[in-house]
Order: C-alpha cells, then structure tokens, then sequence
C-alpha cells in the first residue's frame, strides 16, 4: 500500500477548473519529484493534500494517507493530521513564520499544541529539532526572530517546523527558490537525511530540475492542471513524450546558450564605477575594499552566497546608503557628493528590478500609475496623455497590452508582473538596469522568455545590466563578467566563461560544485 494515494483529484475556484483527475502514488522512504510551468497546479495539488483551500472551492476525489481517507476528516480531526502525519515546507519562509515570534517559541508551538506538553519541554525538545536542521544554539540564538536571520537559516527553522512530530509525509513547496547554490545545496541534503531517518515519504516541488535530480530520481510532470507524463528522472534529459516535458527540458538546456548581443568594446569610459567601498552595520564590516565598474552596453553579474555582501553593495549603487569608506561614480560623477537636482538626475540613469515585484508594487494603483512612478525624477512634468502613452509603448515593448494600463497587479500572473517591472525600470530612459534576484521565483519557462525579453530590449536600447543573483545560469547566460564574492570581498573577477569554465578561487568552484 501506497503512503500517498491521489486518485481523481479535481479542483475549481470560482467556478474555474484548476486540477483535473490528478492520480499520484508514492511510497513510504520514496520521494518524487512534481514539476511544471507556473500556473501548472502545483501548489494547488500540494494545498489540496493538507486541505487548506479556500472556502468557495470544490474539491473531488480520494485523498488517503497511509490508507486513512481524508476526505472523510472533520476540520478539527484535519487540524491534528496537519503537523503529526503530514508537513510541509513553504517556498517563501518569511511570510511563512510569525515575525513576531522567536524561531525557538514557533518551533516549540508544534509540540505544544499537539502533544500538549508542558512549555519548558516544548522548548527543550524544539532545541533538539533546531539542532537536527544545523541551527544550534552556539550557531544562532534560538530567542532570535526571523528577520535576525538569512534565508538559508529561515529555511531551516521552517523545515524544523515541518519535520517535528516525524510525520509520515513531507511536502516541500519550491523550498530552495530564493536560495544561493551552497545554502541550496545544504537544504536539498538536509530534505534528503531528515525523509531517510525517519522513513517518511516526500513530495518535493519545484522549477529547479537541478534540485529535482539531487532529491529523487521519480518525476510527475504536470501542465494545465493535469499530471501529463510520469517515469524517472532522465524523462528531464531524454525521453519526454509530452510536449510540456519537452518545453521545460529546452528551456532549461537554453540556459547555458551564449549571450545573444556581442562582446562590448572596453576602450568607452564606464558608466558606473563602485571605487574601493565598504561598510559595516553596528561596526560589523559587512563589505570591504569593493572596486569594479560596469561598461556602455554592458552586462555583469554579482555573485555569491547569502551574506557575501551583495544586497549591501546593491544598496550603495542605488543610494539608499551611504557606503562608510570609498564612492560610486555614474558618469563620472560622484553620487554621495551631488547635490539634490544632480542626484535625481543620476538617479534617472539606474534603475532596478526587483525578485518580487508583487511586494514592490502598490497593489492599490493600476498598472499606468505604476509604471510611471519613476517620471516624478523627470525635469519636465509631461501631460496625462504623454505619459499614458508611453506607459502604453513600454508595455508594448514588454510584451504586454496597451489596454493592461487600466489593470490592477493582481491581475496578472508573477511572468507579467516581472514585465510590468521591467518597463517601469525603462520609462525614465535609464543607463543601467540593477536585476535584483529578478528571475529565482520564475518556473523555467517564464524565466526563458523573461531573459530573452531582456537580451532584446539590450540589443536595441544599449543599456547596460548589473545582475546580482545566485542563480549561476542566469549569470552564464546573461552576463559579459562576472564577479564573485566572499565574506563582503571581491574573490575574483573576469570574463564570465573563464570564470565559469576555469575558476581561479576555491570558493568559486565551490559555488560551481554547489549548482551541479
């Protein structure tokens, strides 16, 4: 008998059919891999197995775990199957924890609520379990909050969460999206050990088929709602019958294309220089001696694992802070020692994209007075006309409709709101575009369109790109240079294929090692 059993699993939300007839077996001590595109039904599936739906939805078909029928459970008897038979871990860790709570008193709630145990033995044995996922309390202290913590660490206290009671069924929802390749990797083997020690099986879904082949060899794909092909592992290499297989697989495989516009020559001045910055944050240095500068019509990449320093010198480039030692010149000119007309006008000339443009965007305003938000740096105030009408060219620009400006952000799905980012990035005719994690949360398709879109709009605009990511794929395919980090210092630095291909540094490599 099977651990998991899905047979016929439909779902509608307001009358529109989501999952059709999905029929999924797995094992005790297996794991299986679901993939899909976005909007797939993954995460609905996943949803659907614990029973948090909303309330207008319509759910069909057996749900059994370890042969007990959970369609047949009221919702307080489903309130003790949720944390003691299944767990599961959330893409999104940060809005997954309490903010309010330390990572010791959320871990110990589980055992509280459910073995209804004294709070003293709740926290001695959440020490226990944080210990068992390598956040011990001589590495980090358990009273700290979420926020106090990296997102590897968040995972971490999430998947401790998860894997408390030792239930017998483990759902891991995009779990290493966010994730740099060494902490990715870490996480992937810390699923890996926690489902093997205690037997339980594992459902692991992602977009990521390179963490798909660490965790299992067993696939589902699923297109549309449905489960379309099934077998193992290599269905991602060779072997996929169905054309939504087929169209992640050469999605993936573009990734490691070369860059589509020509290498640009260096003699032109650059047009950002970063001169030996640092900083440190309550006298912790958090970056040391950062030089490097960005060329006309050139892309680099920033790399390197949580904590390297990145978002820090991302901060500095775009003026939100004041780095402690060194300047950043954009054309020439220094950014901290410009006055307020000169530092708007620099302000034009870098703009940025951010992992997730929900959050950024004010969910109240449509999408024209979204895109054009960045105008208010302008001189010249243009006419309501004007500036409708070049909100309706980038939006045409980005692949969009010209009638999308009357829309709000919910409205769209996560590849059309990285769009809606991108032309608000471009509307004040910037320099240089700053991508932020801009493509992590994007299933492969939508990402395979998403940097074809900006390989375009660089081959016909002559803007240059600062691409601070983990995803080495992204930096391989997109990038000129790359530069690599470390501990807040600049390990190495080059040509992106002598990086990639023949690195220097031992960290490098590791990194490479880490992303397969």
């Amino acid at each position: 008998m099977s651990l998991l059993e899905l047979e016929n699993i439909s779902l509608s939300l307001g009358g529109r059919d989501v999952l059709r007839n999905v029929s999924l077996r797995l094992k005790s001590g297996a794991a299986l891999g679901l993939v899909g595109a976005s909007g797939s039904g993954k995460s609905l599936l996943a949803l659907s197995i614990i029973r948090l739906l909303p309330a207008a939805s319509r759910l069909s078909g057996q749900i059994r775990v370890d042969g007990v029928n959970l369609g047949q459970k009221t919702s307080a008897a489903l309130d003790e199957v949720r944390g003691k038979q299944i767990g599961i871990v959330f893409q999104e860790p940060m809005t997954a924890l309490n903010p309010v709570m330390s990572i010791s008193a959320q871990v110990a709630e589980v055992f509280t609520r459910h073995l209804r145990v004294s709070r003293a033995e709740a926290r001695r044995r959440a020490a226990l379990v944080l210990d068992r996922v390598e956040l011990p309390a001589s590495l980090v202290a358990q009273e700290r909050y979420p926020n106090e913590l990296s997102g590897g660490q968040r995972q971490r206290v999430a998947i401790a969460i998860a894997i408390a009671l030792q239930p017998k069924l483990l759902i891991a929802d995009e779990p290493t999206t966010a994730l740099d390749a060494i902490t990715q990797a870490q996480i992937l083997r810390l699923l890996r050990e926690l489902a093997a020690e205690t037997g339980a099986g594992l459902l692991f879904i992602s977009h990521d088929f390179a963490a798909v082949e660490q965790v299992t060899s067993q696939l589902a794909v699923m297109a549309a709602g449905e489960i379309v092909e099934e077998g193992n592992i290599d269905l991602l290499r060779i072997g996929a019958r169905q054309p939504a297989t087929a169209a992640l697989v050469a999605a993936q495989a573009k990734n490691s294309i070369i860059k589509a516009w020509p290498r640009p020559a260096r003699n032109a001045p650059p047009r950002l220089v970063a001169e030996r910055i640092s900083h440190s944050y309550a006298g912790k240095p958090a970056i040391h001696d950062i030089s490097f500068d960005i060329g006309w019509h050139e892309s680099v990449g920033l790399i390197g694992a949580s904590g390297s320093g990145k978002t820090t010198i991302l901060r500095c480039l775009l003026g939100l802070i004041r780095p402690s030692e060194g300047e950043i010149l954009i054309d020439g000119a220094g950014f901290f020692a410009a006055d307020t007309a000169a530092k708007r006008a620099l302000r034009r000339k870098i703009q940025i994209v951010f992992q997730d443009p929900y959050s950024s965007f004010d969910p109240r305003w449509r999408v024209e007075a979204l895109v054009s938000e960045p105008l208010a740096l302008a001189d010249t105030k243009l006419t309501r006309a004007s500036r409708r009408a070049r909100v309706e060219a980038l939006l045409e620009l980005v692949g969009l409709r010209p009638e999308d400006a009357s829309r709000f952000i919910h409205e769209f799905s996560g590849g059309q709101r990285q769009r809606l980012a991108i032309a608000r990035a471009l509307i004040v005719e910037p320099e240089i575009i700053v991508f932020d994690e801009a493509t992590s949360a994007l299933d492969v398709l939508v990402k395979d369109q998403i940097l074809d879109l900006l390989t375009n709009i660089a081959a016909t605009q002559k803007i240059s790109y600062l691409f601070v990511t983990h995803d080495l794929a992204v930096a391989r395919r997109m990038t000129h240079r790359v530069i690599v980090l470390d501990q807040g210092k600049i390990v190495e630095s080059g040509p992106t294929e002598t990086v990639m291909g023949t690195p220097a540094h031992d960290y490098t490599r590791r990194l490479l090692a880490a992303a397969g």
